[in-house]
């Protein structure tokens, strides 16, 4: 990385899947290529490729998958509440499939 430029986890939306122990990256935790480009056009399609590549996603993880799908009518969270099912676990909101395998 050239001198002077902040790196940032975040950096990687839409561009990878973060698997952290944690709330850091450490020992357990990688990093593997998920671009958003190369996932299905259709809505359905999509989150099924998400929820294949994790069970549960927060609405900050999911977003920059979702964001190029959305309307002026819906946005993220209107079309992931009409397509996956919202589960709250320690008080944090995450959305997972609708329908179970």
């Amino acid at each position: 990385v050239p001198e002077g430029i902040k790196v940032d986890i975040s950096h990687l939306a839409g561009l990878a899947l973060v698997e952290q122990s944690g709330s850091s990256l450490q020992a357990g935790s990688f990093i593997k290529s998920f671009p958003e480009e190369n996932l299905p056009n259709s809505i359905q399609e999509r989150l099924e490729v998400l929820f294949s590549a994790r069970e549960r996603w927060s609405v900050e993880e999911v977003t920059p998958y979702i964001q190029p799908l959305t309307t002026p009518k819906l946005n993220v969270n209107a079309l992931l509440t009409k397509y996956a099912r919202p589960v709250t676990v320690q008080g944090v909101k995450y959305f997972c499939a609708k329908h179970g395998k």
